[in-house]
């Protein structure tokens, strides 16, 4: 640690900026914090302290807290010195009550829960000390995420939906259950719909039916422009209708042009293609093989994306270049030239292979890449494979999930690449 400090410190002030902003601000706290005075003050900077995440995302986009001794040196330390810095907080249910009172946040505007359960979150609304009294005129934006065994309760769902805008009065935005794992919706069915807000701007919910939609469009939140809406049943007149999914549910997209959201998720084989310059992050997820020539048009409709993250289990068909009057777009070696991100840990290793290949991708250089160790050992034989070499020399960042072993083979293999797991960096 003393020669790494006194390396930092040789460099100028714009320099370590540009370093630190690579990290993200947990790290860059945890680490340099109190190192020493030029270190603390360039850390101090409300680039690294208006915006903390203070838990752990894992794959399947579960979350976790923080290390015990991590919080502990947050919630004794850092926060309370930088507790008038802080406008946005994103933490998870086991460790929020902790983190919220270990200092005052006078300036917090943002509040992000994660991973929460229902009898939780309607216990939040309740406790005085936490939530009305402190934040009730303070917080603008709030996202909440909760988990449970029982995802089918929507007369609850309504109360903690309701509860949100009787705390914060001056909500501009919500985001009421982002996450599609466990499919959290609300329903008017289940109560008088006494919901209002003069404030708020922008929505993001999950609503029963199109009827609950025209409620939350009767004039309640009469300032609202933007409208995010999920919903779980829509009847359709069409007997003809094709449903391919195990789940036996219609899917629809619905979006305007142009498209101005940076992201795109949860993106299927029916992709109909398009230009979205706009979008800077894309999901793709089904329950049937991409195929390469997918993969052509997601990177002709997204030329500008930066973060790909990939859900598919099942095996690619017809792996092998074959002739046929399509050999052009097998033989097609898609280039991602904005890539920095890419999400495999979820998926099966033909996917892995399919992005390591150069025969079949060109990645550009600084890449950070998250995979299962199984599966990249299997796709590059043992970190042997002169095919996929070229790709993950591109790598300057793995991260490995599942249980293994450091080797030279993996060091050697991925030579530019800082490895970690989810403790850290190896």
């Amino acid at each position: 640690m003393t020669y790494s400090s006194v390396q930092l410190n040789d460099l100028p002030d714009e320099i370590l900026l540009i370093i630190f902003k690579k990290l993200n601000n947990v790290e860059v706290l945890s680490s340099l914090f109190n190192v020493n005075k030029r270190l603390n003050k360039i850390v101090h900077d409300s680039i690294f302290t208006s915006d903390l995440t203070l838990l752990k995302y894992l794959s399947h986009n579960s979350t976790y807290s923080l290390p015990d001794p991590l919080l502990d040196r947050f919630c004794s330390e850092i926060l309370p010195e930088i507790h008038h810095k802080i406008k946005l907080l994103t933490l998870e249910s086991l460790s929020m009550k902790r983190i919220l009172l270990s200092t005052n946040y006078p300036n917090l505007d943002g509040l992000g829960i994660y991973n929460i359960k229902k009898k939780t979150a309607l216990s939040l609304f309740t406790d005085e000390i936490t939530f009305t009294d402190v934040f009730k005129n303070q917080i603008l934006s709030f996202v909440i995420e909760i988990i449970d065994k029982d995802c089918y309760e929507p007369n609850m769902n309504i109360i903690i939906f309701t509860n949100i805008f009787k705390n914060f009065t001056n909500l501009k935005y919500l985001n009421f259950n982002p996450s599609f794992i466990c499919d959290q919706h609300i329903s008017f069915n289940w109560s008088s719909p006494t919901i209002f807000s003069s404030t708020l701007l922008t929505l993001h919910v999950k609503v029963s039916s199109v009827i609950d939609c025209l409620h939350l469009l009767d004039g309640r939140f009469n300032q609202l422009h933007t409208l995010y809406l999920h919903t779980v049943s829509a009847y359709s007149r069409q007997k003809s209708l094709k449903i391919t999914n195990k789940a036996k549910c219609g899917e629809c997209h619905i979006y305007s042009y142009p498209y101005t959201l940076r992201h795109y998720y949860y993106i299927r084989n029916n992709f109909p293609g398009g230009l979205f310059k706009c979008v800077r992050q894309v999901s793709l997820y089904d329950e049937h093989p991409f195929k390469h020539e997918f993969f052509i048009r997601i990177q002709k409709s997204f030329p500008l994306m930066k973060k790909l993250t990939l859900y598919n289990k099942k095996p690619q068909n017809n792996k092998q270049y074959r002739k046929s009057k399509e050999d052009i777009e097998h033989l097609s070696i898609v280039e991602y030239p904005y890539l920095t991100n890419l999400i495999l840990c979820d998926t099966h290793y033909d996917y892995i292979e399919e992005f390591l290949l150069d025969t079949k991708t060109c990645l550009t250089n600084g890449v950070y890449l998250s995979v299962n160790y199984k599966s990249l050992k299997k796709v590059t034989r043992n970190f042997k494979r002169d095919a996929t070499r070229i790709n993950s020399n591109k790598v300057n960042r793995l991260h490995v999930s599942g249980e293994f072993k450091i080797t030279e083979h993996l060091k050697n293999y991925f030579s530019h690449a800082e490895i970690s797991n989810y403790y850290g960096f190896i």
